[in-house]
């Protein structure tokens, strides 16, 4: 029987484990984490996913994922502008747990030699090639009362000179969540932030660092492959990585005999990812305008937006 390390029991590493279990009984699978001293045991918290997909996902599993749906928008707001939506929000450490049942997590570093294949879910690359550090970007999040929000909110700032965005989303329980984050100056949104929570209750808060520079290769090296934001598959202006990090996974069991399979399909999946971090980080204008003019819709669609082009091309076009 193959044995398999998964390092990381978030998203992608504990919807890796339930596939092999329900697919691949010939597959031993351990889970390695740590603990996370969060209310929710899970960070971050910005749970707004596509429903389509995310309902597309579910399917490949014997669980029913309407289960984990706190509330369901035909509208959502991103710049400031309300357009069409089909997004969900959904209870992610109650995902996460079911999708771990029937493991028994591991809470030390794997003995490498004892595995046939070490799969880095953890969020940060730790097992293959490092990134930039000036990539990743602290995302500072609350959850707060507030029955005042009827649809998630992004707001994304690309002019010349913030590159950074703030969410607020509500939960469905009178909560919402709210975060923000920037790749350059992230007390630009502070003030605007302390307006909004001003007189509000705050119910827990956290902070994590969270990739932004697009998918990054090599996937595969030797019997150590990377999964969900370790393969740097975290949407590049709203920092969503949920669904990918699930589609990875299911990619990854697809191709597990022939993992060159898995990098190709990464790669053309996800190639817009790319696209936008050129985009963001400031080529000339025409190239932008065409980068993001191929990109827009791949990438609004992981989170169930629909807008049209001119509503992401207006923040960048010249100043």
């Amino acid at each position: 029987m193959q044995k398999t390390a998964i390092i990381g029991a978030g998203v992608s590493g504990s919807y890796l484990y339930r596939v092999l279990r329900e697919q691949r009984p010939d597959i031993l699978a351990d889970i390695y984490t740590v603990p996370v001293n969060t209310k929710c045991q899970a960070r971050p918290c910005g749970w707004i996913v596509s429903y389509p997909e995310f309902k597309r996902l579910g399917k490949n599993l014997e669980i029913d994922f309407e289960q984990f749906i706190s509330g369901r928008f035909k509208q959502g707001e991103i710049d400031g502008k309300v357009i069409p939506a089909d997004n969900v929000v959904i209870n992610k450490p109650v995902l996460i747990q079911k999708l771990l049942e029937g493991s028994d997590p591991i809470f030390k570093p794997p003995d490498m030699s004892k595995y046939d294949r070490i799969i880095d879910a953890t969020g940060k690359r730790v097992y293959l090639p490092p990134r930039p550090a000036d990539k990743y970007v602290t995302i500072h999040q609350m959850r707060l009362l507030d029955e005042s929000c009827t649809y998630p909110s992004i707001n994304i700032r690309w002019d010349k000179d913030h590159k950074d965005m703030l969410y607020i989303i509500p939960v469905g329980d009178g909560t919402v969540h709210i975060g923000y984050g920037s790749l350059i100056a992230p007390e630009k949104w502070l003030e605007e932030l302390h307006k909004y929570i001003k007189d509000k209750k705050v119910i827990c808060s956290c902070t994590s660092a969270l990739w932004f520079g697009g998918p990054t290769f090599p996937l595969v090296q030797g019997k150590f492959i990377a999964l969900g934001e370790s393969a740097g598959l975290v949407e590049t202006c709203s920092g969503m990585g949920i669904t990918p990090a699930m589609d990875s996974a299911a990619a990854l069991v697809a191709c597990w005999d022939k993992p060159a399979g898995y990098e190709r399909y990464i790669k053309k999946k996800y190639s817009f990812m790319s696209r936008l971090k050129r985009a963001r980080d400031g080529e000339p204008w025409a190239s932008r305008f065409f980068d993001v003019a191929l990109s827009v819709k791949n990438e609004y669609s992981l989170l169930g937006f629909r807008p049209g082009i001119a509503t992401v091309l207006r923040k960048l076009s010249p100043k």
